[in-house]
């Protein structure tokens, strides 16, 4: 009974976050916890392959917040919510698709994340304008659809180890 209270209270507090969410193009941005806006970090340079091994592992995903073009995005090995150098990393096609060099090992055991960057990032649902506020979205490790959902989901299993994203 205790697991269908934790489901229904995340729900709850998933559909409340949500409802504020305008999702539309320029001004639609990411919080941090305390409400303010995230300070922008140095972005990393999309690492370009050209010695990209036909063999090497990757995995696909999307980026939505409507859907979210040339946004950064990357796995994030070490935990800190960044996209650093060092880390596999791609920027979102014009439908917010990426794909990520990466293990199933890697995947299952690291967050993917979403840096939409101001003057940069187009919210596909108004194509004409970029963001002009940076945010971040994540999502608990496997998932291969980032959203502002995911990140909140993301936050609840940080926050309560107890709970399962199911």
């Amino acid at each position: 009974m205790e697991s269908g209270l934790n489901k229904k209270v995340l729900l709850a507090i998933a559909i409340a976050s949500l409802s504020g969410c305008g999702g539309g193009g320029s001004g639609s941005g990411g919080t941090d916890s305390g409400g303010n806006e995230p300070t922008p970090d140095p972005l990393p340079t999309p690492v370009e392959r050209e010695e990209q091994s036909e063999q090497a592992p990757t995995f696909s995903g999307k980026a939505a917040d409507g859907y979210l073009a040339s946004a950064l995005v990357c796995l994030d090995l070490n935990a800190n919510l960044k996209c650093d150098s060092d880390e596999p990393n791609a920027i979102t096609d014009d439908q917010g698709n990426f794909t990520l060099e990466a293990t199933e090992e890697q995947k299952a055991a690291h967050s993917v994340v979403v840096k939409a960057i101001a003057g940069q990032t187009i919210v596909l649902d108004n194509p004409d304008e970029t963001i002009d506020k940076p945010f971040t979205l994540t999502a608990p490790p496997g998932q291969e659809f980032i959203s502002p959902l995911s990140t909140l989901v993301a936050k609840a299993l940080k926050d309560n180890p107890e709970l399962t994203p199911e």
